[in-house]
């Protein structure tokens, strides 16, 4: 009897231990892609670097901007744009709202849209703005954080 009870002790304690590996190595190694199926559907709606890179160019053309990047990371177009010293916030929300111009419905449909618009300045008492925003899928326009 007493080895009965030793034996189902021990076989408990090995299935414990093994789900406990399971568990471990599902969550620490995972598996398959980082994104999940987030992406899914990406394939119809695929933008190319060519085509962000005219996005840029149309972008950077503005006599407004400073310097532009534009880089795509999963589903997030990622927007850093820099504005003269002589650029206002409305103006610079309004150049970033332009950008959405560049993109069909279904791109925007999809993808998230963020936004960093900043301007450097030498001037020590006006040490220029930083405006982030972002325009989800379900989004029309969009929604700037600080300004």
């Amino acid at each position: 009897m007493r080895h009965k009870l030793l034996s189902m002790i021990c076989l408990l304690a090995f299935i414990i231990i093994v789900v406990l590996f399971y568990v471990f190595f599902s969550i620490v190694i995972g598996g398959g892609d980082k994104y999940g199926n987030r992406l899914d559907g990406i394939e119809e709606v695929e933008l190319s670097d060519s085509r962000l890179d005219d996005v840029e160019k149309t972008v950077a053309d503005n006599g407004e901007v400073e310097s532009v990047k534009v880089r795509l990371q999963g589903k997030i177009v990622y927007f850093d744009i820099v504005f003269n010293k002589d650029t206002s916030k409305d103006k610079a929300k309004e150049i970033a709202n332009k950008t959405l111009d560049e993109f069909d419905e279904d791109e925007k449909k999809f993808y998230d849209f963020e936004y960093v618009l900043t301007q450097n300045t030498e001037d020590k008492e006006n040490a220029g703005f930083k405006i982030t925003g972002t325009k989800g899928p379900k989004t029309e326009g969009i929604s700037f954080i600080k300004s």
